[in-house]
C-alpha cells in the first residue's frame, strides 16, 4: 500500500497481450505497464513535488529547484545542495551553466554560483532578486534577467551593467537565448522579442510581424539556423528576418507553447497548454517550407504518464536535455522524462 498498490493481499496476476501486468488484491485492481514519460517525485527522493527549474550540466548530473530547495540529481541519486542564509532554500528559482562550468541559482537573497565540483556556493552580490532567467553571450559576458532591477550583465567578474526595463520597451524579459552571432534575444511578457548587441536593441519582433501574441516563455535555436520562440499565441519560428507561427490551424491541439525543445534526432518537443506534444523532423520541415500547411503529430496524455507537467511560475529553465539525450522537464508533480 505504501507504493500505491491497492491492497496488501494479492489474490490473482495476469499478463495481458499489451504486456500490462495486472493484480487483483483484496482492496481493488491494479495495473502495471510502461509508460513513455516517466520521472521524479517525493517518491524518488525529491523534497518536494513542485519543480521550478530543471537544467541538465555538462558533468552528466540534473539540478532541480524546488519548493523546498536545490537539488541535483546523479547516477539514479538525489542530494541536496543547500544556499546560505535565512529563507533562501525555499525560494530558489532560476538556474544556469555558464563556459566555465559553474552553475548559477537565483533566490530571494540573491544569486547564488557553485564552482566545478564545489558543493557550497558563493554569493554574487548582484543586485537581483526575482531572477527569471540567464544566459551568457559569445563574449562571456552573464546577463540576468531581474524582475525588479532590470537586464543585468557581469563581464570579468566584477564588471556590472544594470539596463532598466524602461529602456528595453518597459516589459521584463521571462526569457534568454544569447546567439552564435553576439546577440542576446530577450523575450518579454505581454509579448515581442527583441536581439540586443553591444548594448542597443538591434531588431523587434511583436505579433504585428507574425509572432505569437502573448507572453514569450520559451526561446532557443534550431539546427537550421533559425530561432525557435514559444509564446501563448503559437510556437513562432524567426529566420532571415522572416516569422512564421506554428497554431492550431497547422495542427497543435491548442496555440499555448509553454517550452519547445529539439531532442538529437532532430524531432521538436513541446509542452502545450493541452499537454505534450511531438513533432517529427520531416513533419517540421515540411512546415518551414510551407507554413500555411499542417504537420501530424504525437499527444501525450495521462495514459502515456504525461500528468501534472502544466507551467509553474516564471523561472526557468522548463526544459533540458541531459548528456543522455534525455528530456527533462519541470512542473507540479515533480520532474518529468523522456527518453526520445
Amino acid at each position: 500500500r505504501v507504493d500505491g498498490l491497492s491492497g496488501t493481499t494479492v489474490v490473482d496476476i495476469f499478463e495481458d497481450r499489451e504486456g500490462n501486468v495486472w493484480l487483483a488484491t483484496l482492496g481493488g485492481l491494479d495495473r502495471f505497464r510502461d509508460i513513455a514519460v516517466g520521472g521524479l517525485s517525493t517518491r524518488q527522493r525529491l523534497s518536494n513535488d513542485p519543480v521550478l527549474s530543471v537544467l541538465a550540466t555538462s558533468d552528466g548530473g540534473v539540478w532541480m529547484s524546488t519548493l523546498s530547495g536545490l537539488e541535483r540529481w546523479s547516477e539514479e541519486v538525489v542530494q541536496g545542495y543547500p544556499l546560505p542564509g535565512p529563507g533562501a532554500n525555499g525560494g530558489v528559482g532560476s538556474l544556469f551553466e555558464d563556459s566555465h562550468s559553474r552553475i548559477w541559482a537565483s533566490s530571494l537573497l540573491g544569486l547564488f554560483s557553485f564552482e566545478p565540483g564545489a558543493t557550497r556556493p558563493s554569493r554574487s552580490g548582484l543586485p537581483t532578486r526575482y531572477v527569471q532567467a540567464l544566459a551568457e553571450d559569445a563574449g562571456g559576458t552573464l546577463w540576468v534577467s531581474d524582475l525588479t532591477s532590470g537586464l543585468v550583465g557581469l563581464r570579468g567578474g566584477n564588471d556590472v551593467e544594470v539596463m532598466p526595463w524602461s529602456t528595453l520597451g518597459g516589459e521584463h524579459a521571462r526569457a534568454l537565448f544569447a546567439d552564435a552571432s553576439g546577440g542576446l534575444w530577450l523575450g518579454f511578457v505581454g509579448g515581442g522579442v527583441s536581439r540586443l548587441e553591444n548594448g542597443r536593441v538591434q531588431r523587434t519582433y511583436t505579433s504585428a510581424d507574425g509572432l505569437g501574441a502573448g507572453d514569450v516563455n520559451n526561446i532557443h535555436d534550431d539546427r537550421h539556423g533559425g530561432l525557435w520562440v514559444a509564446t501563448e499565441g503559437g510556437l513562432s519560428r524567426i529566420a532571415g528576418g522572416r516569422v512564421d507561427t506554428l497554431r492550431v490551424r497547422n495542427g497543435l491541439p491548442c496555440d499555448a507553447v509553454k517550452w519547445s525543445i529539439e531532442d538529437d534526432m532532430g524531432a521538436l518537443w513541446l509542452q502545450t497548454d493541452c499537454g505534450l506534444v511531438r513533432v517529427e523532423r520531416d513533419e517540421l520541415d515540411g512546415w518551414i517550407s510551407d507554413p500555411a500547411s499542417s504537420v501530424d503529430l504525437l499527444a501525450y496524455d495521462a495514459s502515456d504518464g504525461a500528468v501534472g507537467y502544466a507551467d509553474l511560475g516564471s523561472y526557468g529553465p522548463k526544459v533540458t536535455r541531459a548528456a543522455d539525450g534525455r528530456l527533462w522537464f519541470a512542473g507540479f508533480d515533480g520532474v518529468g522524462i523522456v527518453d526520445p
